[in-house]
């Protein structure tokens, strides 16, 4: 329990950080672009100088989207099994859930499917084949092998079927407030998602939300989001 308060406890130091960061890169980048743009309008025409704009923003982005990158990782490693404990009280009664299998800065979700099949739950991941995903039940880790984008996935061919999922784990890259989910733009999982009407569960770092955006026909929802602050 103190563990994982200690952990939680320096998540807003984490985001502090990397909001102070933002506001120093911001105000450095603008005293620059005042001291710039002088030397240009002496020796270059309108043209070069937005030519010129326009790299320094895409600088600017690319330096905020890696310290960005830096914080998620940060973040995986304290709080991944937080979430994991907040995630398996959600699910803990069910009988048969489908499970993403967690790589690089999504929530860490391995220890979560070992306490399921532990219980004796049924449990199933993906499994691409083509532009298709299909779910196989596993019954060990030591069933996952690196598959289709680099992802673990199972080497059985047992299927469950979709209708059977009381649950579903989904990956979500960003969210907002109405559970509108931000994927990998493959629809992998809108497609599986439109065929169950089991309980769509997103987990995501609050620090991945964003502002309410206006989804694809095609996407799906969540139903509940959880983070390691709050379930939405």
């Amino acid at each position: 329990i103190l563990k994982s308060d200690l952990k939680i406890a320096m998540v807003p130091f984490l985001i502090l950080l990397h909001f102070a960061f933002r506001k120093i890169n911001d105000n450095v980048h603008k005293l620059y672009l005042e001291h710039e743009d002088k030397e240009i309008e002496e020796i270059q025409g309108k043209e070069d100088r937005w030519e010129r704009g326009n790299r320094r923003k895409v600088a600017k982005n690319v330096i905020v989207l890696v310290v960005t990158a830096i914080l998620l990782f940060f973040i995986g490693n304290l709080l991944g099994d937080t979430l994991e404990n907040i995630a398996y009280e959600k699910i803990k009664e069910m009988k048969t859930v489908g499970f993403y299998v967690s790589k690089k800065d999504e929530v860490k979700t391995l220890d979560l499917i070992q306490w399921c099949l532990d219980d004796g739950m049924t449990v199933a991941v993906p499994k691409v084949k083509g532009k298709k995903m299909d779910f196989i039940q596993i019954h060990s880790l030591d069933e996952l092998s690196k598959g289709t984008f680099g992802v673990m996935e199972p080497s059985g061919d047992t299927v469950v079927d979709l209708s059977d999922f009381e649950a579903m784990i989904v990956p979500v890259v960003g969210f907002d407030a109405l559970r509108h989910r931000i994927g990998y733009g493959g629809g992998y999982y809108d497609s599986a998602l439109d065929k169950t009407n089991c309980t769509k569960i997103g987990l995501a770092y609050a620090v991945t939300q964003v502002e309410n955006f206006l989804s694809d026909p095609h996407d799906i929802n969540m139903d509940v989001i959880l983070t390691e602050y709050s379930e939405i």
